[in-house]
């Protein structure tokens, strides 16, 4: 009855169920392979250089003087040229006379018993008195506060007063080298009207 209005009925249980044609069966699923290398030939070994190294040698350690090289390096790279200079090779005849310091600050050079720039005063003097920063790096005892006070001091002198204000603020990391500096800045500075003082903090955490 079912033919007759064009439709299909269910296989019942005691019906066969039809078998399938072996050319109906589809194909087994292959296995995927994924990301397949292709064999390089002649053409992509030239592109590589067999004595390419990814390891990182680390360089032979130079001590201190290699250091400053290097920071010294930067800084340059970094820093318009017209800014800087070298004053690595400095004038070894070089006097407190020549160094065109004011008549004030000569005598207070004269009243240290300062006979002669050490070699850190005759390569900084020179370049601090122009304006321009100072890298330097030298023993203690070789008067480098005198070094970078002589040049600060000239210029303050020269430089109009706008009223009682603090025009230089020097930082050092301890009381002792605190003392040092404002000792030496205060016996330069004596036949100036320039005025210093000693300004020390405390670490955080003290009582």
């Amino acid at each position: 009855m079912l033919e007759q209005f064009g439709l299909i009925g269910t296989i019942q249980d005691e019906d066969e169920s039809p078998e399938e044609s072996d050319t109906a069966s589809e194909p087994e699923d292959e296995p995927i392979v994924l990301n397949r290398k292709k064999k390089l030939g002649t053409r992509g070994v030239k592109d590589f250089n067999a004595d390419f190294d990814f390891a990182e040698r680390d360089a032979p350690s130079r001590g201190e003087e290699w250091a400053m090289e290097d920071v010294m390096k930067q800084i340059k790279d970094k820093a318009p040229e017209s800014f800087f200079d070298d004053a690595s090779k400095y004038d070894d005849k070089l006097t407190f006379d020549s160094m065109n310091l004011s008549r004030p600050i000569l005598k207070a050079v004269t009243a240290l018993g300062f006979k002669l720039p050490t070699p850190i005063q005759k390569a900084c003097v020179p370049v601090g008195l122009l304006g321009k920063d100072l890298c330097a790096c030298a023993a203690t005892g070789t008067g480098k506060t005198a070094a970078f006070m002589l040049p600060v001091l000239e210029r303050l002198i020269y430089k109009p007063r706008t009223g009682q204000v603090t025009r230089v603020l020097v930082l050092v990391p301890t009381r002792e080298l605190g003392i040092q500096v404002h000792s030496v800045a205060r016996q330069l500075a004596q036949f100036t009207s320039i005025t210093t003082c000693l300004a020390v903090g405390t670490s955080a955490g003290t009582s």
